[in-house]
This record gives C-alpha cells, structure tokens and sequence, in this order.
C-alpha cells in the first residue's frame, strides 16, 4: 500500500473545497475531479534529436525506469522512448522532456527532466498521473496529479502542486492534497463557491455515495467492508462542500472534503505521506451540519 517515497515539497493547505478546490488567499483552486480532457498531444512537440539525445544517457537519469523497459526477456525501449514527452516547461526556448511511464515497480510515474542546453536534469518525480498541467507566460505554473493507488491499495489521492522559478529552473510545491476511497462517487456539477460547515452530531457518518447503503460491499484492500460508511465524524468537526445532490427520499447530500484537521474515526482512510495527511473526502447528509464562515 505504501511505496518508497520520493521527495514530497512542503504541504500548503487545511481545509479544501471546490470540484477541483482549496482557498488560496482569494483564489480558489480547482481540481479536474471529472475532467478528462488531458492529453499529451495537446502540448507536447517533436524533437527527435532530443528525445535521441536522452536515451543514449537516460539509464543514468531513470535507472530503475529504464530497467524496467530493458529486461533482456522483454526489451520495450521503444515504449521507452514513447513515454518522453517534449515540452519546454520552463519557458527557456529550450525543449525538455516529462517522463510519463513505469517507474520501475507496480506505480506509474511522472519525471521532470530538464534541459540544461549541455545535460539533463531531473527536478521532479511524483506517482501515477497527470490530470492537467497550466501553463502562464510560456512556463509551466500548476501541476495535478491523480495517485490511484497500487499494491491493493483501496484510496485515491489528488494533488496540485504550484510551480515557481528560480533562474528558469521550476520549483514544484505541494499546496492541495485530498484523499479518498476509491469507490467514492463523483457528479459532474459542482457548486460555484464552496459551502463551510461544521458537524453537529458525534458519529457523524461519511459515505462513497449520496445515499445510505448498508448491504453493499466496499472493498479495503481486497477484504470486503459492508455498507458504504467509510468513517465517523466527530461533533465540532469541519469542513466544506462542493457538490450536492438529493437520493429518492428527499434526503440532500453533500461531497465534502474535511479538514485536515478534522479527526475522521475510520479503518478505511489512510495517508500515504506521513508529513502531509490528506484531507478526507466523502458523501454527507446535510441534515445534521451548521454552516459557518470560518
């Protein structure tokens, strides 16, 4: 469930918000929670010479990367290759490389390799995949990444990262971290400013879905959990809405994602960086919580 880390930056946030959202000063950020429109093509460039240029020293760079891809029973360099996609990120007029592709055990991995005009570099890796990257002024600005899990695991983490220059070489910092079980439901509408809340009732229930289920199964690594309850809210505890949506009976349902203070009593949420917990996310009724402006 846990694999070896790599350097995560500092963590910048508490409580979250929006389909895709934390507050920011005035800003709200927003995750594509249900956006998946991302795709390669759409930003990268060719450059053979580049990508030719790399291979010849990227068992230097990606050593357990490119061994995976290299494996004398079932050579797949040419996926290798595949997996660089060019795209000068840092704005420089020079053409660099992401790495979009095993990492050398069961998680996918993202690399930020960059152009030195007389080398390579690497300047960031994370797990799994890309949601969305933006770009401002030609430069690379916000990075997200969605971390589906591997090794049985049974949550879903979603991050942005905001990217800052120092003589043209990015520095990534992690300022929205959510976490989630994968079973967990997503709408595709979504409120246009977040609603803050705070829990009235000790014991406070946080589902998969916008209804009560207590017959279906929720898998936890393999072994099934009956109901959709995936943890217990204590009384006083906070955080913000950012979608809602009404089961047969009338009732009202909120997506929430809690604060990251907020203690959710739970077999089923974990964090996957220890120096960082994610904010728990889920289905709530909003029958027993007390909006606030805090």
């Amino acid at each position: 469930m846990r694999r070896a880390a790599f350097i995560i930056l500092v963590l910048f946030c508490a409580c979250h918000s929006d389909p895709r959202a934390v507050l920011s000063g005035n800003e709200v950020l927003l995750y594509p929670y249900c956006d998946r429109k991302f795709e390669w093509k759409d930003i990268e460039k060719r450059d053979d010479e580049l990508k030719n240029s790399f291979m010849k020293v990227a068992q230097s760079f990606l050593t357990d990367e490119y061994r995976v891809y290299n494996l004398s029973f079932d050579p797949r360099i040419d996926e290798f290759k595949k997996a660089l996609h060019v795209v000068d990120f840092n704005g420089d007029g020079k053409n660099d490389l992401i790495f979009d592709g095993d990492s050398g055990g069961e998680p996918k991995e993202i690399a930020f390799i960059l152009n030195t005009g007389k080398g390579f570099k690497i300047i960031f890796k994370d797990f799994q995949g890309v949601d969305r990257i933006d770009f401002e002024s030609s430069k690379v600005s916000r990075l997200y990444i969605k971390d589906w899990g591997c090794c049985a695991a049974h949550m879903t983490f979603n991050k942005i990262y905001t990217v800052s220059f120092m003589n043209n070489i990015p520095k990534f910092k992690l300022i929205y971290f959510t976490g989630h079980h994968q079973d967990t439901y997503f709408p595709k509408e979504y409120f246009d400013k977040p609603i803050k809340f705070c829990v009235l009732d000790d014991h406070y229930k946080i589902r998969t879905k916008p209804m009560i289920d207590d017959t279906c199964k929720t898998f936890i690594s393999g072994e099934p959990l009956k109901g959709d309850a995936v943890g217990e809210l204590a009384k006083g505890s906070n955080g913000r809405a950012i979608a809602s949506q009404t089961d047969n009976t009338g009732r009202i349902w909120w997506l929430v994602e809690m604060d990251v203070k907020s203690k959710v009593k739970s077999d089923v949420f974990y964090d996957d960086d220890d120096k960082h917990p994610a904010s728990k996310m889920g289905w709530i009724s909003s029958r027993f919580v007390k909006k606030t402006n805090d």
